[in-house]
C-alpha cells in the first residue's frame, strides 16, 4: 500500500512539473512512511496488550 501511495505521489509530482516533483515526492513519501510506521507501531502495541494476562490494564 505504501508503494502505491508513493507511486501516486510521483505521478502527481510529474504532472505538476519538474520543480514540484521533488517537493511532492518528499512530502508525500515522507508523510506516507511516517503514517505507515505509526500505524504499524500502534498495531504492535495493541497486539502486545491483547496477549497480556490482565488485558493490558494498569493496576494502581
Amino acid at each position: 500500500m505504501l508503494g502505491a501511495w508513493i507511486s501516486g505521489s510521483n505521478i502527481v509530482g510529474v504532472v505538476a512539473g519538474p520543480g514540484w516533483h521533488s517537493l511532492v515526492a518528499a512530502l508525500a513519501g515522507g508523510g506516507g512512511m511516517l503514517v505507515t510506521g505509526w500505524l504499524l507501531h500502534r498495531a504492535a502495541v495493541r497486539a502486545t496488550r491483547r496477549d497480556e494476562p490482565d488485558g493490558g490494564e494498569v493496576s494502581g
